[in-house]
């Protein structure tokens, strides 16, 4: 079964999700500030451990919403190929919708969502 969805629709997600990301980035650099003053503020191995532990798991967030805007990018690419091949009343066609790319981006915000809640059950028992 395929599944199909209109440009316009799909263009809006693509919009939704990179604004999304780019909220994501800004957050991951509020949250290294936090893991930064904790890391200052103390010394102790096990806190320095967990401090490490969350600025690689910045890192790696970082790098998966990188991954994640270059593919909306490209998915955008082909909504603006359609419609220049096809210009007539392309807010009325549809396309086949990019599942796993939407299913990735879901993915992404569960994880990054849980982590911040372990970032905030961590900050709030040191500070």
């Amino acid at each position: 079964m395929t599944n199909k969805i209109y440009l316009t629709d799909l263009h809006e997600d693509h919009q939704e999700w990179l604004l999304a990301l780019a909220f994501y980035k800004d957050e991951l650099k509020s949250f290294n500030n936090r893991i930064g003053e904790v890391a200052t503020a103390n010394t102790a191995t096990e806190l320095l451990q967990k401090v490490e532990h969350f600025q690689n798991q910045f890192d790696i967030q970082r790098q998966n919403i990188s991954d994640l805007e270059h593919t909306i990018r490209e998915d955008e690419k082909g909504i603006l190929a359609s419609v220049q091949a096809n210009p007539v009343a392309s807010d009325h066609r549809k396309m086949e919708d990019n599942v796993a790319l939407r299913d990735n981006v879901a993915t992404f915000q569960n994880l990054f969502l849980a982590m911040k809640t372990d970032l905030i059950k961590f900050l709030r028992s040191v500070m």
